[in-house]
């Protein structure tokens, strides 16, 4: 039987060995209980973290009623009008191009999930600070990993672009994990996106080009210091350069 790892201490651990072997006998408030402990610990499906893990059919509940925590990122071109999509291998979405993402792990920071799962399915490592946050968008659907299964997937989003500095050459040095079959630049206008693609795009528009041009801005006013401060010192080597000159002059 597959199984899933979790993070936690071990108090954490005794809290899952406790409300794994009861679970199923659960009812009523002590069933929501432990749905509620479970969420506290957010259970993950990729932290290699021990030996303690909860089994598929107990995910399988977890997942069947408590929305999960993600994150996604979404990569634009330089001048801002493309963004790349890759081609899901897998449920929810399948072969439908999408954004990179994944779950958020316990005590783990939305920006800092955003880089690791950006590391892990495409070959960029970024800064933390690289990446802007546009906002949450609440995903439904119909399927979920669990391919067989009546579960569905709901995922609490938060979303973040990134902005290239230049046009990769070959979108095939980007693609990096075998979850995606395929990658391809999209017109953000482009009608054919998924949904919520488009609702992602319409959250990260605005937030990109008030960070662009807060960019600028500050590199503009870096040059401009730096231009007075050249002045500065210009001016303050003249006055050395008269002030020795004059005391020549006198001592002569």
């Amino acid at each position: 039987m597959r199984s899933f790892p979790i993070s936690c201490s071990s108090m954490h651990r005794w809290v899952v060995q406790a409300v794994g072997a009861r679970f199923r006998s659960c009812r009523g408030g002590t069933r929501l209980l432990a749905y509620f402990c479970l969420c506290l610990l957010d259970v993950t499906l990729a932290a290699p973290v021990g030996s303690v893990r909860l089994s598929e059919d107990l995910y399988k509940d977890v997942m069947r009623n408590v929305p999960i925590s993600t994150v996604d990122v979404l990569i634009f071109s330089p001048d801002l009008e493309k963004t790349l999509l890759f081609k899901r291998q897998n449920p929810p979405v399948q072969h439908v191009y999408y954004s990179v993402g994944g779950r958020l792990l316990k005590n783990e920071r939305l920006r800092h999930a955003a880089v690791r799962k950006l590391s892990e399915e495409t070959k960029l490592v970024v800064a933390p600070r690289e990446l802007v946050l546009g906002g949450v968008v609440e995903e439904v659907f119909s399927d979920s990993m669990f391919a067989n299964s009546s579960i569905n997937s709901h995922c609490i989003n938060s979303v973040f672009g990134l902005v290239l500095h230049s046009m990769p050459s070959n979108i095939g040095d980007i693609v990096g994990d075998k979850q995606h079959t395929d990658a391809a630049w999209f017109d953000i206008h482009d009608s054919s996106l998924h949904p919520y693609m488009q609702r992602k795009i319409f959250l990260l528009q605005p937030k990109l080009v008030q960070h662009y041009a807060a960019s600028q801005m500050r590199t503009l006013e870096d040059a401009d210091t730096g231009s007075t401060a050249r002045q500065q010192r210009k001016a303050s080597r003249k006055e050395r350069v008269k002030a020795k000159k004059a005391v020549l002059v006198k001592g002569g």
